[in-house]
């Protein structure tokens, strides 16, 4: 009887002991997660880009050629998956002003913003669409830097864990696309 109710008294203490999450934990949790997304879809979109436009180097007209296979490219369901994607964290939640990291929660959604809308679509030269690209990533990885400063341990665990399931799960989006399968619903 004795080790029963010792037994039932420690189940409490250590559910009593669990790690609470915080509104400012979750959002931030949340942002981290949004922001890994947005760089494997980012990544994979300009690598992408790069490869409908190289195609069209060897035409007669490469200009209009380029077009034409970033017209097709866009209407496809692969192009649509990732669009879908960075679309959705185009408008983030402002951080509530009384959270300890509020500045550095808005920074890192705000570079996701950014490094997400750039990614739309090409503009301009190559090159210097790169370079813009380049430097949202750059930002996008300070702000995120930032906000895992000071973060409990198990929040970051967890931010890691929720990430790598929802790129697997883009990835297996992705690919059922470009095969002609229907895409699940990127989350």
């Amino acid at each position: 009887m004795r080790r029963a109710v010792f037994g039932l008294l420690m189940t409490v203490l250590l559910v009593g002991c669990d790690d609470v999450w915080t509104p400012e934990q979750q959002q931030t949790k949340t942002a981290l997660v949004n922001a890994q997304l947005v760089r494997a879809a980012v990544s994979y979109q300009v690598n992408r880009y790069g490869e409908v436009l190289k195609a069209a180097n060897t035409a007669a007209d490469p200009a209009a050629q380029a077009g034409k296979n970033l017209a097709e490219y866009y209407a496809s369901p692969e192009c649509q998956v990732i669009l879908k994607l960075l679309t959705g964290v185009q408008k983030p939640a402002p951080a509530d002003a009384g959270f300890k990291n509020g500045k550095e929660l808005d920074e890192a959604q705000a570079a996701t913003a950014e490094l997400a809308m750039l990614a739309m679509q090409p503009r301009g030269a190559w090159d210097e669409w790169n370079q813009k690209i380049d430097a949202a990533k750059t930002r996008l990885y300070r702000a995120t830097e930032a906000l895992e400063q000071g973060q409990k341990s198990y929040v970051l665990i967890d931010t890691r864990q929720e990430a790598n399931i929802k790129s697997a799960e883009f990835t297996a989006s992705i690919t059922k696309a470009k095969t002609g399968g229907e895409a699940p619903p990127a989350k």
